[in-house]
């Protein structure tokens, strides 16, 4: 089974250029255009990663949107990624309140996209996780 990115852009021009790079990196993509239509997926489907888009029309309700997956128990495992065009010191200050990550990533940029949506993934893979308890054991036991 293919990971699956949940991919919410208001823009559809990023939100399109995102979802393509993506699935031409081997993902599965979920498209949704606003927040509200995020929600919606979130409550039949748990993606492996969120990337959002953030500019200033969008910047509140992708912040909530973050909040809000971080509060559910099903989804607050799930990484976030949010993509912008230009990272200011707001940005990263707002984004690291419910565990975000921030990437600048024009539409042009995919190549950085994709090695962020790898790089969050391989972090948390359940190989890796039981490979760090076993070390954990290991080293408790010795």
């Amino acid at each position: 089974m293919l990971p699956t990115v949940l991919v919410v852009e208001a823009r559809s021009e990023p939100r399109d250029a995102h979802s393509t790079v993506l699935r031409e990196a081997g993902f599965d993509v979920i498209k949704a255009r606003d927040a509200e239509a995020a929600r919606a997926t979130l409550e039949s489907i748990v993606p492996s990663v969120l990337v959002a888009g953030l500019n200033s029309r969008t910047r509140i309700d992708h912040l909530a949107l973050c909040h809000d997956v971080r509060r559910d128990p099903r989804t607050q495992q799930i990484p976030i990624l949010l993509t912008t065009e230009s990272v200011g010191e707001q940005d990263i200050e707002l984004s690291t309140d419910p565990g975000a990550l921030v990437l600048s990533a024009a539409p042009t940029e995919g190549a950085k996209l994709v090695a962020a949506v790898q790089g969050v993934l391989a972090v948390r893979s359940p190989e890796r996780l039981e490979l760090s308890e076993e070390q954990t054991i290991s080293k408790r036991s010795a």
